[in-house]
């Protein structure tokens, strides 16, 4: 507060003293406020009518809930020609309502004590009651008594929230709650006398209750209204007189108070300037034009050790101790630099400041010239803050950035980074580098069988060994799941080779048990060499998965070894050019479907049965096998995703009409493991069939069995779920073993595929082949399976299929493959 305002009040003081007590002395400035009591009387019924008023668009809105309470739990037992007007009418009379208070509001500042409001707020008060107590006397024998006594508190409660709205006009508020007696007597009169009277002396109770707290609620607000009519008669007078007082000295401190007005400017800024500098975060050191210090502010008495009045005049290379954070190197003086330069300077990111007692900061600083209007220097300010924490977090952040949370290593980015560092000096360079890829063979059975809390701990053990095993001077990165990968520096093939293998040996003894569970782990190991012939690091980093799968491919625990020149690298350039085209096709979906048909051998059976067979366009625009492409979709985990497109396309052709889906029974799709085992596609196949709203029963999902004999459980739940959707299962390549039979039995298997091409030599003279296939035939049926039999190129095998009882017959010389619409 400044001066002139203080002395206007001190002055206001005494001048309101002076005239009180000139009042009684008949002084010209004594204000009479005392008014007479009928007027005060009218004064406090004014604010009580607009106090009713202020209220009443809370009673209004406490309505509309109240009925829209009633209403949602009347609605089951009472008819719409009762509750329905019964609800228009009160939003009817809450409309009205409104209008009324509209019109108080236009006409208030106007308006004085007027009965004839009062009057017309109790009416539509009273209506509204009235509503409620009529449809109560309606709803109230329709419900049942839960929502009956629901209803009867909802009146309790209208009762009890009005008190305050209305109660400051008593007889407004008398109505409200005398009109709710009606449906509560009615209630009452419904119980057994032994309920009843009880309950009536309760309401009886209530009710009064009711009325004194509304009696001593409404004077209270009437005195308060007269109590604050009082309060404002007397703030009013002593504003007169206030005012009266500041006319009588207007001029009287004109002067004297401009002269404190500039001076307490100029005083306010130098304070401002000095408490700023006592109170900034940052450090802030000023020198004189020779880099003596001048000031220095309570933060950089705490950075540096130092208090201000010992270093006081003393040059700023006594306090100023920085060094280099990497190597600790002492760094040239920012003050001095500077004034020498006449320049600003600023700080590099790898400051550190050593305080008196040695401990350290990162900061950060600038150095800035400090010139008169001559430009002459006259000093220089340094202002540095402490980021410390910061240059932490920054360090930390760039380490999760770089490394794998959980094993420590580097990760996939900062690998690839590295990788690409090395082909770029390789290229300039005589020097050679080998890339190892690391693949654990069995580590999804850790994971399936014991969590990822185990799949996690064993990951850890693993990488702290090949850390150990690797040179100093290699890097060891985990790129996802259970692949690593290292990088060996300036090694020959046949030295990476017997790194290689010591990790594959290390790995192989690595013996891990979980809860009582032990497990062999084995790893898969490919190895290409870096040189000035590698080209790009994608081409690198494919050659290397290609060949690290090839060691898996080959029953894992091995090392492969890519070596340019050789014909297998042919082999891996053309497995990269089907992965491309694997790619492509699954993002512009450049597949194609074909159809074959599956015919029963009964001539009384006139099943339509269709296998959907898979073919890949490339970018030559021929068409190509299955089988040209699904081991490199499974090498690269795709196979998952393209079952899905298959399985949606072939939805939506039964869905929108194909001519062919809409004359078959029986859709057989082909399913790979990858699929099977994933229980999001479960999910999805399940979520397609509903989407599209076709029958389960139409669709049979073809499996290869023997690739579930590691994963037998997650394969039983597959079936089980898919049979309880309705689909039908066949199995191919059935592996007839007990265990295998009764599963397939459990299971309620429908379908099981022979290839006809492992009984070429059949013939209807019943050699041991044939013998051999009735028998098989014989196994199906007695373990409730149908028997198809595929791949049947000759009229022979037809004849001696339908002599031994098969049930289906596939093949060329049945139906040639043909290629569907719209796919």
């Amino acid at each position: 507060m400044n001066l002139d305002h203080r002395k206007d009040k001190v002055d206001t003081a005494n001048i309101i003293n002076e005239n009180i007590n000139s009042q009684s002395s008949g002084n010209n400035l004594n204000i009479d406020y005392v008014e007479h009591p009928i007027q005060n009387s009218l004064k406090n019924s004014n604010q009580a009518l607009h106090y009713l008023y202020q209220q009443a668009p809370v009673g209004i809105i406490l309505n509309i809930i109240a009925a829209l309470l009633v209403t949602w739990f009347i609605l089951p037992t009472t008819p719409d020609y009762i509750y329905i007007p019964w609800l228009s009418f009160i939003v009817l009379t809450a409309f009205t309502h409104t209008l009324v208070i509209k019109e108080f509001g236009k006409q208030k500042k106007s308006l004085h004590v007027n009965n004839q409001w009062a009057v017309y707020q109790t009416f539509m008060v009273g209506i509204t009651a009235l509503t409620f107590s009529v449809g109560y006397l309606l709803f109230l024998p329709l419900a049942s008594f839960f929502v009956q006594v629901i209803l009867l508190l909802t009146l309790a409660i209208l009762s009890i929230a009005y008190l305050p709205l209305l109660s400051v006009f008593l007889p407004s508020y008398v109505i409200y709650i005398s009109t709710f007696i009606f449906p509560m007597i009615f209630w009452i009169y419904s119980m057994p006398p032994e309920d009843a009277y009880p309950t009536a002396a309760l309401l009886a109770t209530t009710y009064c209750i009711l009325l004194v707290t509304a009696n001593y609620y409404s004077k209270s607000l009437l005195d308060a209204f007269g109590l604050a009519g009082e309060v404002n008669e007397k703030v009013d007078n002593l504003y007169n007189i206030i005012e009266k007082t500041k006319n009588l000295n207007v001029n009287l401190y004109k002067d004297n108070h401009e002269y404190i007005r500039k001076n307490e400017v100029v005083s306010r800024e130098k304070q401002q300037a000095e408490i700023t500098l006592q109170s900034i975060g940052e450090g802030v050191i000023s020198t004189d034009q020779f880099g003596r210090v001048v000031y220095m502010n309570p933060v950089a008495e705490i950075y540096t050790g130092w208090d201000a009045n010992d270093i006081r005049g003393k040059h700023l290379s006594m306090v100023l101790n920085l060094v280099d954070e990497s190597s600790h190197m002492k760094l040239p003086n920012p003050i001095e630099q500077c004034i020498e330069t006449n320049a600003t300077i600023n700080s590099s990111d790898n400051s550190i400041l050593i305080r008196r007692d040695g401990l350290e900061y990162a900061i950060e600083y600038s150095a800035t010239p400090i010139r008169q209007e001559n430009n002459i220097l006259t000093g220089s300010v340094m202002i540095f803050r402490d980021v410390t924490e910061k240059r932490s977090m920054e360090k930390n952040l760039n380490w999760q950035a770089n490394h794998d949370p959980l094993t420590g290593l580097i990760n996939r980015r900062e690998f690839d980074t590295r990788l690409n560092k090395i082909i770029s000096s390789s290229n300039n360079s005589d020097r050679e580098h080998v890339v190892c890829y690391i693949d654990l063979d069995r580590f999804k059975l850790v994971n399936d069988s014991c969590g990822h809390e185990a799949g996690d701990e064993l990951l850890k053990k693993i990488s702290d060994r090949l850390k150990k095993i690797a040179r100093d001077t290699d890097t060891v990165a985990r790129l996802g799941g259970d692949e690593f990968a290292v990088i060996m520096y300036s090694c020959n093939l046949d030295k990476a080779k017997l790194i290689a293998e010591i990790f594959r040996e290390e790995v192989f003894n690595t013996k891990f048990d979980w809860h009582g569970k032990n497990f062999s782990i084995t790893a898969s190991i490919g190895i290409v060499p870096l040189n000035d012939s590698t080209t790009t690091l994608t081409e690198l980093k494919r050659v290397a998965d290609l060949t690290c799968y090839r060691a898996k491919d080959a029953g894992g625990n091995r090392v492969e070894v890519s070596e340019k020149g050789k014909s297998n690298f042919k082999k891996h350039t053309g497995e990269l050019k089907i992965l491309e085209e694997l790619q492509k096709s699954l993002e512009k979906e450049n597949f194609k479907l074909f159809t074959q048909q599956i015919k029963p051998l009964d001539d009384l059976n006139d099943i339509l049965f269709y296998e959907v067979l898979l073919r890949m366009r490339n970018t030559e625009g021929e068409l190509l096998s299955a089988s040209s492409f699904l081991h490199t979709a499974e090498a690269y985990h795709m196979l998952s995703a393209i079952d899905d497109w298959v399985l949606k396309v072939v939805m939506e052709m039964i869905a929108y009409g194909n001519p062919l889906f809409n004359k078959a029974h029986m859709i057989s799709i082909n399913l790979s493991q990858q699929s099977v085992l994933n229980e999001k596609f479960i999910k999805y196949a399940i979520d397609t069939f509903n989407d599209y709203d076709i029958p389960a029963g139409n669709i049979c999902f073809e499996i290869n069995e023997p690739q579930f004999y590691d994963n037998m459980e997650r394969f039983k739940r597959f079936v089980t779920l898919m049979k309880r959707q309705g689909c039908k299962i066949a199995l191919d390549n059935f592996n007839y073993n007990p265990v295998s039979i009764n599963t397939v039995k459990q299971l309620n298997i429908d379908y099981i595929k022979l290839d006809a091409r492992q009984f070429s030599k059949i013939s209807v003279e019943q050699n041991h082949e044939y013998k051999l296939l009735e028998s098989i035939n014989d196994i199906n049926h007695l373990i409730g399976a149908q028997t198809i039999m595929k791949c049947i190129d000759s009229d022979d095998i037809v004849e001696s299929a339908f002599e031994i009882g098969a049930d289906f017959v596939q093949g060329f010389v049945i139906d040639p493959p043909q290629a569907l619409k719209n796919s």
